[in-house]
């Protein structure tokens, strides 16, 4: 199988809810290849989040790609790093999303001085969660509309945009 159909097989798994399977065709198929890596991370970070496990054990993952990729793969690597620390802070009393927010703003701004137009989609989208949970509903709502309209020029699929912003953070 080419990486393009190892990454499309581990969409369906997990859209039909076998996460652990997707993840286990990525770890078996993707160890010099950058982009079946990405989708691994992003899984891996998924995972995390859906069954509230703890992040940290994927950070040294995410450390050990950054090294070895193109500046536009390091923002995408980096995308999903500030992910990662996002979700380090949000179970905390007191959280802090300075760093993710940093890194989600120094990625967008990447992205826009090369048009990276669906890279943005997942930026916005990141920067909405940053303000939905520091209590910033106009603005999160705001970054989740710029993504969810940017993904819809684009003809890119919404799931992640509409299934977070609608169901899980403003109720539709």
């Amino acid at each position: 199988m080419t990486s393009k159909q190892i990454i499309e097989q581990s969409r369906i798994l997990y859209f039909s809810g076998q996460i652990g399977a997707a993840i286990r065709l990525l770890e078996e198929h993707g160890r010099n290849d950058t982009d079946i890596l990405y989708q691994r991370i992003r899984l891996l970070i998924s995972n995390v989040f859906l069954n509230n496990q703890d992040v940290s054990g994927i950070l040294p993952l995410i450390g050990d790609a950054l090294k070895e990729t193109s500046d536009k793969q390091q923002d995408d690597f980096r995308d999903q790093l500030g992910l990662a620390l996002y979700y380090l802070q949000i179970t905390k009393d007191q959280p802090d999303f300075s760093e993710s927010t940093q890194l989600f703003t120094q990625v967008m701004d990447n992205r826009e001085d090369r048009s990276d137009q669906a890279g943005l989609v997942d930026s916005c989208f990141h920067l909405g969660l940053v303000h939905q949970y520091s209590g910033e509903r106009k603005s999160a709502i705001e970054y989740f509309n710029s993504s969810a309209l940017l993904a819809s020029r684009l003809g890119l699929e919404l799931e992640s945009v509409n299934w977070h912003a609608k169901l899980t953070h403003f109720g539709g």
